[in-house]
């Protein structure tokens, strides 16, 4: 059955900026994930980061290797990344000052890609764990590269302004059960209901 259709909640653009906008937050550790998921998919940058990390630093990357954003927040909340790299600086800073990590930062930059389906975008303006721009750049681009785009923000006002939690995953619950939800927007891509070209609001 060819793919049809595809729905994203706070996509990530590139894993910089959400970095950035997760210092000093509950799920600031959410970073480390990108971390271990560079390694795993390019070995080669392991030495790199083993001799710009802490001894502390290694057993925080070994212990998130099996956890989740959840466990972030509740066991690592506020954490940064500053405090394990041997000069205190943001690890992501680093990686962009070596040649061949840096190029597979590039490549994480998903609108660099042209999806050949549908796609439907949601992302809440006040989010702190996925930038709001970020996820409506996503669309810009793909919309820019062809593809055909709906892009809708999620207006939640702030609530609990640091808790991560109501902003990142209240978003998320509007998105699967309110009106004109992602649910809905995928049944209608199965049944070829028409859809018009890219659509921002």
């Amino acid at each position: 059955m060819p793919d049809r259709r595809a729905a994203s909640s706070d996509p990530h653009l590139g894993n910089s900026d959400r970095t950035r906008h997760c210092r000093g937050r509950p799920a600031d550790g959410c970073g480390r994930f990108a971390l271990n998921g560079f390694v795993a998919r390019y070995p080669e940058l392991q030495p790199i980061l083993d001799e710009r990390t802490t001894p502390e630093g290694k057993v925080l990357l070994s212990d998130l290797g099996n956890e989740c954003i959840g466990d972030v927040i509740l066991k690592h909340p506020f954490l940064r990344g500053t405090e394990f790299a041997v000069d205190h600086r943001p690890m992501i800073d680093h990686l962009q000052e070596v040649p061949e990590a840096e190029g597979t930062l590039r490549r994480q930059h998903i609108g660099n890609l042209t999806p050949a389906s549908p796609v439907l975008i949601t992302s809440g303006r006040n989010d702190e764990t996925v930038p709001y721009g970020q996820a409506r750049q996503l669309a810009t681009e793909w919309c820019g590269r062809g593809a055909t785009v709906s892009f809708r923000t999620d207006e939640l006002p702030p609530i609990l302004p640091g808790a991560t939690l109501p902003n990142h995953f209240g978003p998320e619950l509007i998105d699967g059960f309110g009106t004109g939800n992602a649910i809905g927007y995928l049944v209608d891509r199965l049944n070829d209901v028409p859809i018009p070209g890219c659509a921002l609001d």
